[in-house]
């Protein structure tokens, strides 16, 4: 009689141990599908926008490596981000395209140092110091971020009222008092507070408000060098030496 319970127990052990492989199997059958579906989904995605990861935020960054790694695909070193040539402007296939990259890379790279602003100027100065495009006219560069405007990656160029052109890389919404401070510190990228009073005539609770937005956002920095504090500088608007 134990001989018979013994059996059976051995014939439900077996029988469930099928089923378990059978299940596991067909597990193993969905996740395969799931990543070869995330890996085409990733490997589409780098074939028209490249593996460069300095274009996308830091949290992207992080999940786009993550994404790379469920889908089997290697880890993208630094080594594998393509770097521009030296020998790009004599390259003319692409050009605009290429500035285009290399404009919004500069752009984020130092989002946090200029709050998503940038004078034109300064723009091509560091254009033509720290990158391959030593030779970059203004007219194709106003091409390359229309591109990045027309393809929603920027914001776009605005004109000051002084006539200064100021990239943005991030949506301002800069109210009239914001903009018109931002004007008066393009000349020299900064302002203290007793220059715009006399040449606003406005009052110093007016000034300072659209200041601390303009700091809030990022673009303005109070300069701790002045005992006083009433100076304040724009990193986006320093003109360089």
């Amino acid at each position: 009689m134990n001989n018979m319970v013994n059996n059976d127990e051995l014939k439900e052990k077996e029988a469930f141990k099928k089923f378990a492989d059978k299940l596991k199997m067909k597990e193993l059958e969905g996740e395969g599908e799931r990543i070869k579906a995330l890996r085409k989904m990733v490997q589409e995605f780098e074939e028209k926008y490249g593996t460069d990861i300095h274009l996308m935020p830091p949290d992207l960054q992080i999940k786009y490596r993550e994404m790379r790694k469920e889908a089997g695909l290697p880890e993208i070193s630094e080594k594998e981000i393509p770097e521009l040539s030296v020998d790009i402007e004599k390259d003319k296939s692409n050009y605009i395209s290429k500035l285009a990259h290399v404009i919004l890379r500069l752009g984020i790279e130092n989002k946090e140092k200029t709050g998503g602003v940038q004078a034109l100027s300064e723009l091509i100065v560091l254009l033509k110091t720290k990158t391959p495009f030593k030779n970059v006219k203004v007219n194709n560069v106003k091409k390359a971020l229309k591109k990045l405007q027309n393809e929603g990656l920027i914001p776009g160029i605005i004109k000051l009222e002084n006539g200064v052109e100021i990239v943005e890389f991030i949506p301002l919404s800069l109210n009239r008092d914001q903009n018109i401070l931002l004007t008066l510190a393009s000349k020299d990228g900064y302002l203290d507070i007793e220059t715009a009073i006399i040449r606003l005539n406005w009052s110093q609770e007016r000034i300072l408000r659209a200041l601390y937005a303009l700091e809030k956002a990022n673009i303005a920095k109070k300069d701790p060098r002045y005992s006083a504090g009433n100076v304040w500088y724009f990193p986006g608007l320093i003109k360089s030496k």
